[in-house]
């Protein structure tokens, strides 16, 4: 079998990448804080999955999506370096 990452993968990894430094990662402090203080949800975490979904990062190894659900319906392979 073909392990070799596909164009689609290639692609999403680097918008992922981008994703995680650009908005992610910035708020790593704040997150600890909130958690130590006790709050929860964190409020970070709603702007961050509209986010997401808005770049098309969200319900990414959802094959059977339907088509007015966001997500990417990357097969099981496709996914696999995501997971």
């Amino acid at each position: 079998m073909d392990f070799t990452f596909s164009d689609k993968t290639i692609e999403l990894q680097r918008q992922l990448s981008h994703f995680m430094e650009e908005y992610v990662v910035p708020h790593k402090s704040s997150y600890h804080q909130d958690i130590s203080k006790g709050i929860y949800p964190l409020p970070v975490f709603e702007d961050l999955k509209a986010l997401a979904k808005d770049e098309e990062l969200w319900n990414l190894f959802l094959q059977t999506l339907p088509s007015n659900i966001p997500g990417t319906r990357m097969s099981n392979l496709e996914y696999t370096p995501f997971a």
